[in-house]
């Protein structure tokens, strides 16, 4: 539950800087770019430390549980 709960609170924190990155850029490309990075990095900062901290049997529920219940 450490390992799911350190990657959602990686993934927010990350949506809530990209959305200030966003508000406070007024130029172009740079508003839109820069915090679609952020996102990036975060969900990849997310699932690293979500494998660092989850045990096996975390892991292979997390598997299945998003092979069972995939978006269309």
């Amino acid at each position: 539950m450490k390992a799911q709960m350190a990657r959602l609170v990686i993934s927010v924190v990350s949506m809530a800087v990209a959305i200030v990155i966003f508000m406070a850029a007024s130029s172009g490309w740079v508003s839109v770019l820069v915090p679609a990075l952020v996102v990036s990095i975060g969900f990849a900062v997310g699932h690293a430390v979500f494998q660092r901290l989850a045990d096996l049997e975390t892991r292979r529920g997390d598997l299945e549980e998003r092979v069972r219940n995939q978006h269309l």
